[in-house]
């Protein structure tokens, strides 16, 4: 989670150019999912700022993904995912489903909040290996309540909100989180331990940095 402004796009290339050298070609594509309206933008970016990386826009009719595609980055949109991954019938397009992802990335990731939509299903049903790492970024992550947590933790297959390789049920999921937030904030000194478990569990997934701190890291943007 990050300030509007402080350089998420240009941290996530900049992570993916530097892991292009230490991992098998064969496991380094990483799929971004963006809005719709922010395609442009990233693609612009990855020109930008790793130009060397070899991007796939995968999106409208003539979206392809070979399985011969020696593609860094495939970039794609929410939409375009429901539309392949949240529905039963066939389609025309279905390449996204056949490949196995190393990172995926949410940019805006508050999309994913509520965990009864097709989107929500439809970014947990991208396949995976045991290599795989995932991403929320997004300048809101609480938008509705503390219980958004809980897709993020979902998608991030975060334990006790994943385990034995399945989902637990949502409401499950929502009702834990929202009793564990309720005895923080009400009976934090009776409840310490859980407090201090809850607050450990997101410092390990979970990092803010305004844009001050960006700049000291990175330099002038």
């Amino acid at each position: 989670a990050q300030a509007v402004g402080a350089g998420k796009t240009r941290e996530i290339l900049t992570l993916i150019k530097k892991m292009k050298r230490i991992i098998n070609p064969l496991r380094r594509k990483t799929l971004i999912i963006v809005p719709t309206t922010m395609l442009g933008t990233w693609e612009e970016e990855c020109k930008k700022w790793v130009p060397e990386l070899i991007l796939n826009v995968y999106y409208g009719n003539r979206r392809s993904i070979p399985l011969e595609d020696q593609s860094d980055i495939i970039l794609t949109s929410y939409r375009t995912v429901c539309s392949e991954l949240a529905v039963a019938t066939p389609i025309k397009h279905d390449d996204l489903k056949k490949h196995r992802y190393r990172r995926i990335v949410l940019d805006e990731g508050h999309h994913i909040r509520d965990m009864t939509s097709k989107t929500f299903k439809a970014i947990n049903s991208i396949p995976g290996n045991r290599y795989q790492t995932r991403w929320v970024v997004t300048a809101t992550p609480i938008v509705k309540g503390i219980g958004d947590l809980c897709a993020y933790l979902t998608f991030l297959r975060a334990y006790p909100w994943v385990w034995g390789g399945g989902l637990v049920h949502s409401s499950y999921m929502r009702r834990s989180v929202n009793s564990i937030m309720w005895q923080l904030t009400s009976y934090a000194e009776s409840y310490e331990s859980i407090a201090i478990g809850f607050k450990e569990m997101l410092r390990r997934v979970m990092f803010y940095q305004n844009k001050t701190s960006i700049q000291n890291i990175s330099g002038p943007q």
